[in-house]
């Protein structure tokens, strides 16, 4: 083989290379975390103390897989919230993101069923309203 038939061959399997990552690229889908950025952008302040103030509480926000769903258990010095809203985020696909308002039992807790997901990673983040104090808490969760 000499060097003319070498050069051809490297040549075509780059643009071989090319070629597929431009096809892989154009068929990917890519769905924004936001549709909403810019006032997202002018309300960071209010998620930066929202996260501030879910820290400076005593207790934690425990999420786990049951049996019967995933259990929401809040801290017990939670008593009281006004309103709140529980959002699952799939970075995979913006078809299987959910939200829940948040509706506690008396034990603290809410179970949300298994039949509302799909299996995969999802971006949980959990924001309240209790004595006119604003809380935010995000985890990530694989199931």
């Amino acid at each position: 083989m000499n060097w003319g038939k070498g050069i051809t061959i490297a040549i075509v399997l780059f643009m071989g290379f090319i070629i597929s990552f431009v096809v892989r690229a154009f068929n990917r889908d890519s769905d924004l975390i936001s549709d909403n950025y810019y006032e997202e952008g002018l309300n960071y302040e209010k998620k930066v103390e929202s996260e501030n103030n879910y820290k400076l509480l005593d207790s934690t926000i425990s999420i786990r897989k049951e049996e019967e769903g995933i259990k929401i258990s809040f801290p017990t010095e939670m008593k009281i919230i006004d309103q709140g809203k529980i959002t699952f985020y799939r970075p995979q696909s913006k078809k299987y993101d959910r939200s829940f308002i948040l509706e506690l039992d008396r034990n603290n807790e809410q179970i949300l069923a298994y039949e509302n997901f799909r299996e995969g990673f999802y971006q949980v983040s959990i924001s309240w309203e209790s004595n006119k104090k604003t809380y935010l808490f995000e985890q990530d969760l694989n199931f």
